[in-house]
């Protein structure tokens, strides 16, 4: 679960060794305006979360990559 900018979002996951599917998010319907294109940036990010097909942590930093290999999303953990 997480916030996307606008709306709170959910949904499941399943890991098998440093495989990763993310399954259907399910977010709020709240529409904001403010700032501009936050609800473009969610949808984006939720699409990026969606397609991760693998993982890796690196010291405080988890990357999400796509089944090509490209990076999908990276969080960094705050200290």
């Amino acid at each position: 679960s997480g916030q996307g900018g606008c709306n709170d979002f959910s949904g499941g996951y399943s890991v098998s060794g440093s495989n990763i599917s993310i399954g259907a998010l399910v977010s709020g319907m709240m529409m904001c305006g403010d700032p501009a294109g936050v609800m473009e940036q969610e949808a984006q990010y939720l699409a990026a979360l969606q397609s991760a097909a693998t993982f890796q942590f690196d010291g405080n930093r988890l990357t999400l990559r796509r089944g090509d290999g490209a990076t999908a999303v990276v969080f960094s953990r705050l200290q």
